[in-house]
């Protein structure tokens, strides 16, 4: 599988929301909340579709964990259901480094490359929330104290 990168047209940007979609009802059936992030949001709020130079689309889930531990043994799980079910092409670390054994992933930092049936990729971001109400986002920590779960 290759990923399709130059020359998107109007009909493979349509593929990809469709695709989008079909990923989003997928990961709501395994009891996962999703949602647009980065360029796909950027480009959802300000271009009203998709970043026309744009590649992929990004996606953000929220792990039913609170602890970093517990989010990585998840997002192994969550990689094994994925293969099983067709969706899974690769994982990057923090470093965009591709783990080659989805055992030996020990950060919650990286992310989910998913080839959708029609060969398009959704990069898939972990996201959690701690104990304390903290929204753990990728690699940059942190994201506030006064985001709820509620606004995602």
């Amino acid at each position: 599988m290759g990923f399709k990168y130059s020359g998107l047209t109007d009909k493979t940007r349509q593929e990809m929301v469709e695709d989008l979609q079909e990923f989003s009802i997928y990961m709501n059936g395994l009891g996962f909340e999703v949602y647009l992030h980065y360029g796909t949001l950027l480009g959802a709020v300000r271009n009203k579709g998709l970043i026309l130079h744009d590649n992929d689309l990004d996606l953000g889930y929220i792990s039913k964990e609170t602890k970093p531990k517990k989010v990585i043994e998840e997002a192994r799980e969550l990689m094994k259901q994925f293969e099983k079910d067709g969706w899974f092409g690769a994982y990057f670390d923090m470093n965009s480094n591709k783990i080659r054994d989805k055992g030996v992933i020990s950060d919650t930092a990286g992310q989910m490359h998913i080839m959708t049936r029609r060969d398009h990729c959704t990069d898939l971001f972990t996201t959690w929330f701690d104990n304390r109400g903290n929204w753990w986002n990728h690699q940059w920590g942190i994201l506030g104290f006064t985001i709820k779960r509620s606004c995602l």
